[in-house]
């Protein structure tokens, strides 16, 4: 069989939620002389995702970072997957996890691009799936306390920040994360003429970064 045939199979179990056969596949390509590509690795995350493995899903992403291979380099396809699983996951350990990842496909320009339209205080979420969202707006905040936390840059920088949602399901479901799940908690307002934008403002982002120098 060759590469090909080798990822269509590892889909289908994947599809079938069998993690057992479609890792086995995955052996059999290195043992076969084949190496796995971006599809490959795509496809074996997806398996585990849908089996619900955590652990050997976060292992593969690291394979994947460590390698020298830039045809296996991740891309939004395993972003998005590898974080799926482990936000579905419990434990500190996994939520640890997700924001491993999202740190490292933010440095490997996966996601949150340099050369996008996004700047500090002002990110497009729409287009990402839920868990991504989520750890996007850990991700923003950890950022906003490291440069402008006690030490950090001039506190006289700090701006409103304006999410990007679109006006749907997303809006609400990042307004939750922000209120609920940031401490202190960060509520937002909706511009009346752009209902698919969140904005924290700025006195909300300093009362953020006051409270984590006390905690």
């Amino acid at each position: 069989p060759n590469k090909f045939a080798y990822t269509s199979a590892i889909s289908a179990c994947a599809n079938s939620k069998q993690w057992e056969p479609a890792y086995d596949l995955f052996n059999h390509v290195k043992k076969d002389g084949i190496q796995p590509d971006i599809v490959a690795y795509n496809a074996l995350i997806g398996a585990g995702m849908t089996a619900k493995k955590p652990k050997e899903v976060f292992d593969l992403w690291q394979h994947m970072c460590q390698s020298r291979d830039a045809k296996v380099s991740p891309d939004i396809v395993t972003l998005t997957e590898v974080i799926a699983t482990l936000d579905s996951a419990a434990g500190k350990v996994n939520r640890k996890r997700v924001d491993e990842v999202f740190s490292e496909a933010v440095a490997r320009g996966v996601i949150m691009r340099k050369d996008s339209l996004d700047t500090s205080w002002e990110v497009d979420l729409s287009r990402m799936s839920f868990p991504v969202a989520r750890a996007a707006v850990r991700h923003l905040f950890r950022q906003i306390v490291e440069k402008y936390g006690e030490g950090g840059g001039d506190e006289e920088d700090v701006k409103d920040l304006s999410l990007l949602t679109g006006a749907s399901k997303m809006r609400e479901y990042v307004r939750g994360v922000l209120r609920d799940e940031l401490k202190p908690a960060v509520y937002c307002v909706v511009p009346e003429m752009a209902q698919g934008t969140l904005v924290a403002k700025e006195k909300v982002i300093r009362k953020y970064i006051e409270g984590q120098g006390q905690q």
